[in-house]
């Protein structure tokens, strides 16, 4: 705007200024009505038009500015963000993966002893195929202050959440008070996680991740993608007993609706878990009014106890599920682990896996 200005021609002829004839003491005077003379007026246009440029671009040029600093800078491979705000989005941005993807698990301190859950959970990572590199974006949700220094001295991404005066630090019985109410607080961390930006892969801590598992599950449109207890053979089909130990969900204003509707149902349970009010919730048509697309994980690949015999060597994941107390579920996940050991150390090629009985497990409920 500036260089238009200047490249203006000087002989611009300005229009004459009106006259008036006043009378001051009988003397008649001819007085512009103007209160500059022509060449004033002339300069002050300039220099104010000048001015206003000078504004407008200065202004344009901050804008422009500051996108470029709050964003990506692609060229040349080099990459600029803007501060983080807060300590949970620091630790999501630590732990998100390119397409700010991140995977959460939940650690209390009956998890996070010697020898516990936790320590074979992380194991289990390290002698999987390709699953080493995946702790690179896994956030632990620590509900104490002991699994929470516990956390730091053997990972990498912890995040301790604020639970008021609740105590989840001792072992947490499926369905009792402190299991639920654990829930709960979860669920609402889960929600500001979403409302945040961020997609997530939530996985119990029971779970040994043998391979990589991100290969079945690139499927482009899908909100939620759920493991099952027991899998009908069709992804899609919405009789699939969902298990909310394992799932993926894509951040969208459908999946917080979701999780801000189950959240609201905290206080009228009728005594059941989240997983069942879900499923409640989807044979009420809520998943539909909502236009999710409800993907089911086939159990032989996200495979867990309850469908012992289903899977094969192509396994990805394996759940304890069907299955109550961290002392059986310790037991025979040893023994899942072990088996995958060997079968990974094997020089015979034709070595057959032989997955064990989960025999702790089938006498935990007795």
């Amino acid at each position: 705007m500036v260089g238009l200005i200047l490249s203006g021609r000087e002989d611009h002829q300005w229009p004459q200024p009106r006259r008036q004839r006043v009378s001051v003491e009988g003397a008649s005077l001819i007085s512009p009505l103007d209160d500059q003379p022509k060449s004033g007026m002339k300069h002050a246009k300039y220099h104010l038009l000048v001015i206003v440029s000078f504004i407008i671009s200065a202004t344009l040029s901050y804008t422009c500015w500051q996108n470029l600093i709050s964003g990506r800078l692609d060229i040349f491979g080099i990459h600029i963000q803007s501060s983080p705000k807060d300590e949970l989005e620091r630790a999501l941005q630590r732990a998100s993966m390119g397409n700010k993807t991140v995977m959460i698990s939940v650690l209390n301190r009956a998890y996070a002893n010697d020898g516990g859950l936790f320590d074979l959970f992380l194991e289990g990572f390290r002698k999987g195929k390709n699953t080493s590199v995946l702790l690179n974006h896994l956030l632990l949700l620590a509900f104490d202050q002991k699994s929470y220094e516990t956390c730091n001295r053997l990972h990498q991404h912890c995040y301790k959440v604020s639970v008021d005066d609740s105590d989840f630090s001792n072992e947490l019985y499926y369905m009792s008070s402190g299991y639920l109410n654990m829930l709960w607080r979860k669920t609402q961390f889960l929600i500001q996680v979403l409302k945040r930006g961020y997609s997530f892969l939530f996985t119990d801590m029971d779970i040994l991740w043998l391979r990589n598992p991100f290969d079945i599950l690139k499927h482009e449109g899908d909100d939620f993608q759920f493991s099952c207890d027991t899998y009908t053979g069709k992804p899609y089909d919405e009789n699939n007993p969902a298990n909310i130990g394992f799932y993926l969900v894509v951040s969208n204003n459908k999946s917080i609706a979701l999780f801000e509707t189950l959240y609201a149902k905290r206080n009228n349970t009728g005594g059941r878990k989240q997983q069942d009010l879900l499923m409640e919730m989807k044979k009420k048509g809520v998943f539909r009014q909502l236009g999710l697309k409800v993907r089911y994980l086939d159990d032989r690949y996200i495979a867990g106890f309850c469908s012992i015999g289903r899977y094969n060597d192509k396994v990805r994941t394996i759940h304890a599920n069907c299955c109550r107390g961290i002392k059986a579920k310790l037991i025979d996940l040893r023994l899942v682990l072990d088996e995958w050991e060997a079968f990974s150390n094997a020089t015979l090629t034709n070595y057959k896996l032989k997955w064990p009985r989960h025999a702790e497990c089938l006498h935990s409920w007795a």
